[in-house]
């Protein structure tokens, strides 16, 4: 297992290092109509809890996003119930680690392991197109509740 770690390692450097010689420009989306916390740092604040973001971006050839995202929780814990994303080239449903599914009351900024998979011939910027969303099916206490954040391509 520990080759297969390195040869990984060795893969993921590589593709970074020959889209860097190729001048690969990259792409990054920004929240719309957020908070602006710091340079890179979005918050919006909902009925018992915040949700926390930064940029989306990367490299024009990448196929994935892992968003960095955050919630705060009042008095009430959160359940993520499911996550999509919202894109120019349709709903995709998010990847949700087991610790980001129930978030406790009065939890300050937990991380949420949320991510998206494309086909490797898909990359990220295409299927994102110049705005996006992504949406949060979620109880709050025994509350149904969505929120969402939206995001666009900056230049």
């Amino acid at each position: 297992m520990h080759s297969y770690a390195l040869a990984a390692l060795f893969l993921a450097a590589t593709l970074l290092t020959a889209c860097w010689m190729m001048g690969d420009p990259g792409y990054r989306m920004e929240p719309v109509g957020m908070e602006k916390i710091n340079q890179n740092q979005w918050v919006k604040k909902s009925d018992g809890f915040d949700l926390q973001t930064n940029a989306i971006g990367g490299l024009t050839g990448e196929w994935w996003i892992d968003p960095h995202l955050a919630i705060s929780t009042g008095p009430k814990p959160v359940t993520i119930q499911s996550v999509e994303l919202q894109a120019a080239k349709g709903v995709y449903p998010a990847t949700i680690k087991e610790e980001s599914k129930v978030i406790p009351a009065l939890s300050s900024l937990t991380i949420l392991n949320l991510s998206w998979r494309f086909e490797e011939d898909t990359p990220a910027p295409g299927i994102l197109g110049d705005s996006s969303r992504i949406v949060f099916h979620l109880k709050v206490g025994n509350k149904q509740q969505t929120a969402d954040i939206e995001y666009k391509r900056s230049k």
